[in-house]
């Protein structure tokens, strides 16, 4: 019985390191993904181009930013998803 109910908690333990993970990582994608686009959008305002071309540049950085975040919700997602 008590070797049950620790391989419970170490499942338990498992899917809630996997939500907290999948949380940090959707909040992070998001931040990244929105700072890409008011960069973006930043960028269009300015008639200087270099001015221009420094905000399209924080705006691909940030895009590039928001992929590993991206990619790790992922893993946190199909590792909650996976069985015993």
């Amino acid at each position: 019985m008590q070797e049950n109910n620790i391989a419970n908690n170490e499942f338990l333990w498992s899917k809630i390191k996997s939500l907290l993970g999948m949380t940090i990582a959707t909040i992070g994608c998001f931040f990244f993904c929105l700072q890409a686009y008011q960069n973006f959008l930043a960028s269009f305002q300015y008639t200087s181009t270099s001015t221009s071309y420094t905000y399209i540049a924080i705006s691909i950085g940030s895009g590039l930013l928001a992929i590993p975040f991206f990619l790790g919700a992922v893993k946190s997602l199909l590792n909650f998803l996976g069985k015993r």
